[in-house]
Order: structure tokens, then sequence, then C-alpha cells
């Protein structure tokens, strides 16, 4: 009997459960189809900040690194103030170099090639100030900017940040992101000690209805024990 021939007894004969078969085959095919395009979307959305060594002094190792939701070869801007070169990796592992300047600072202009972009410097201290607000940030990382002095990321899509190794931050700004209680408590609590009465820091975190949260008053309280004005408004 021809291969072709028994195949057709055989649907003749079991047409039921090989009914049974092709169906539950689809339904696996299926599955599997839907799980697929779920992750591509979860990765397309959501693009992952590997963990960065704590190495301050370590040219090679960036100062700051963030994913943003812009679209790859779109122009991007920022402001920064660096007492010396700096150089940006705008997320294709090429590092364009940009001079010193002025206390003022000056705008830093590049292409995005790619969803991660890291900030590097020659010295531990050389970068004082940096301008991202209203750049559709999700993930940030400073804990090699130790000289940072400011910090501004209002209007970005953040939900977690830690200021533990930030101890020259004098003003911040993260209000009009995403952060649920629990992490706005977290982010306030990991702010430096060094401030004083006579010189306070200054962070503005919104009112609660700009898309942060409202941290406990456990949280503000801690803040402003340890000298820094928490701005809600």
């Amino acid at each position: 009997m021809k291969t072709l021939d028994f195949v057709n007894l055989l649907l003749k004969t079991n047409q039921p459960f090989i009914m049974k078969i092709f169906k539950n085959l689809f339904a696996i095919v299926l599955a599997f189809s839907l799980i697929s395009v779920a992750h591509s979307c979860i990765k397309e959305d959501e693009v992952v900040l590997e963990e960065i060594t704590y190495e301050p002094s370590n040219p090679n190792i960036p100062k700051i690194v963030f994913t943003s939701n812009n679209l790859t070869s779109e122009d991007f801007s920022f402001w920064a103030t660096s007492s010396n070169k700096f150089s940006v990796d705008w997320g294709n592992g090429k590092k364009v170099e940009y001079p010193a300047n002025s206390p003022d600072g000056s705008l830093i202009k590049g292409t995005l090639e790619g969803d991660v972009i890291n900030i590097y410097t020659t010295s531990a201290n050389d970068l004082k100030l940096v301008d991202l607000q209203g750049k559709k940030i999700k993930k940030i990382d400073l804990k090699n900017a130790i000289g940072l002095e400011t910090i501004l990321l209002k209007d970005n899509k953040l939900d977690n940040i830690n200021f533990g190794t930030n101890a020259g931050l004098k003003v911040i700004n993260i209000e009009a992101n995403s952060f649920k209680t629990e992490d706005l408590d977290a982010a306030l609590k990991s702010l430096h000690g060094k401030n004083t009465a006579s010189n306070p820091g200054k962070i503005t975190i919104g009112d609660g209805a700009d898309g942060n949260a409202k941290p406990t008053n456990d949280a503000i309280n801690f803040a402003k024990n340890i000298h820094w004005q928490v701005i809600t408004d």
C-alpha cells in the first residue's frame, strides 16, 4: 500500500481522533505564537538596564546610564555641565567627545542609535549638572556620578531611583514621573545626610497628582531631618 493511500485510509477510519490531534496541534502553535508576540512587545517597550559596576574612578565605566523611549535615529539633546571633556555613547557603542564647558553648562546634541545611553567622564567629579527633563526616560543609574550636584528629571517615566552614592547632590527634581509610594519613599531615604540647616538640599517630588504617588510622612520627615527641603507643589 502506498504511503498516500495509507494516510487517506487512516483519516477515514480515525477521523475523530485525527481531528482531535489537529485541534490540539493548532492550539499549541497558536499559544506559542501569542507568547512570542507578547515577548516581542515587552522587549520593544521595556529595555532592561543592566547593573553597572560601582567604579567611579574608572573612566571606562559610565558615570550615568539611562534608557529612553524616544525612537532610534531621533535627535536627542540635554543640558550638562562638566569641568573637563566628556563623551556620550548614543547607543551604538561609539563614544562622541564633547568639550568642557562653563559653569552654566551647554546643550549636548546627538542622535539616538540605541536604547541605552552612556555618559563617560575621565574624573569622577567632572560632571556637575545634568538636565534630562521630558526625555521619556524609564531607567537611570547615577551611582558613578559621585560629583553630581544637580539632576533634573522632571516629566519622565521613572518608577525608581537611588541616590545612595551621590553625596554631592544639592538640587533634585523627579516630579511628574511614575513613582509608587514605596519607590518614592525609597528614593527619599537614599538621600545623603551631608547637608546642614543653613545650607539644605532641595528635592522636588510633585503633589501626588502629576504621575507620582504621594510618599509617606515618614519618608518626608526622614528627608527633612537630614536637611532636605521636600517640594511638593
